[in-house]
Formats: structure tokens, C-alpha cells, sequence
């Protein structure tokens, strides 16, 4: 092999790469909602009593995520970091001499996902990630203490 044909087959080389790089730095930096707000959320949690609404002191919360890994909330009220990851959320708090009833919910839309509709692959890495999904940021759990027969403890991803 000479010396000119060595140096074609070197050139091609490096194009491809470059182009391998660039696609991938294209799939990567468009995905919108992984860049911006990543692939965890912080959720605030905090227990009232349903009657007065005033904050149950003493309350602690296990928030499970899908894949059945449970984070601890032990303050009211409290904030935990959890993944974005598909799927409904399960919180079950306890107090002494109460009983959960129901869950209040705060906003939930990723509206960095929007930002896929310009760069369709990023929405592939954003579902990928969990990225396209949100929690709601503020979760309020009513208790009360009288027991509830079917309480609420879902909490549904939007």
C-alpha cells in the first residue's frame, strides 16, 4: 500500500469519527428536559391534620417510586431528591393517632419537553432518562383521626 492510499484511508477514518461525534453531540445536546432540569426532582412533603390543617409534628412519610425503591421523608414538613423515572408514585405517612387520608397535589408539566418538538432526538434521550416526566413538586397529605376506609396514596407522574 502506498503512501497516497494510506493517507485516503486516514482522512476517511477521521471523517467518519467527526461525523459519529457530531451525531452524538446532536442526540445529547437536544434533549431539552435532560439538560435543563435533569433527571432527579426535589419533592416538598408536608402533613396536616384535614380539620385545622395545621402541621402534624412527629409525621414521617415513605415516598416508593416504581421500581419499588423507597425514599424517607423523617421532618415535616420535609423534601427528598428522587429520580425521574415512568410511572406513579406511592406515599404513605405515619402519626401518631392519625390516619392518612388523602394527598393535595402541586403542578406537574415539564415544559422542557416542548423543546423535542424542534429536535425529535432529544426526545428519545428525555424518555430514555426520565427526563420527559415530572413529579409534582409539592405534595400535602391530609390525615385525620378517624381511619379512612380506602385513603389515597397514589400519586400519578404527568
Amino acid at each position: 500500500m502506498n503512501q497516497e492510499n494510506r493517507v485516503n484511508i486516514f482522512v476517511k477514518i477521521i471523517k467518519l469519527i467527526g461525523l459519529l461525534f457530531v451525531g452524538l453531540s446532536f442526540l445529547i445536546l437536544t434533549s431539552c428536559a435532560t439538560i435543563v432540569s435533569g433527571t432527579s426532582q426535589v419533592v416538598h412533603v408536608q402533613v396536616v391534620d384535614s380539620k385545622t390543617h395545621k402541621l402534624i409534628h412527629g409525621a414521617k412519610c415513605n415516598i416508593t417510586d416504581p421500581k419499588g425503591v423507597i425514599y424517607l421523608v423523617n421532618t415535616n414538613p420535609g423534601s427528598v431528591s428522587i429520580p425521574k423515572v415512568y410511572g406513579n408514585l406511592t406515599i404513605n405517612c405515619k402519626a401518631t393517632g392519625y390516619y392518612q387520608q388523602q394527598i393535595g397535589l402541586g403542578s406537574s408539566f415539564n415544559a422542557w419537553t416542548l423543546g423535542d418538538i424542534l429536535f425529535w432526538p432529544g426526545a428519545i434521550v428525555d424518555m430514555a432518562t426520565g427526563a420527559a416526566k415530572k413529579y409534582p413538586s409539592h405534595i400535602t397529605v391530609l390525615m385525620s383521626t378517624h381511619a379512612v376506609k380506602d385513603p389515597v396514596t397514589t400519586i400519578k407522574a404527568s
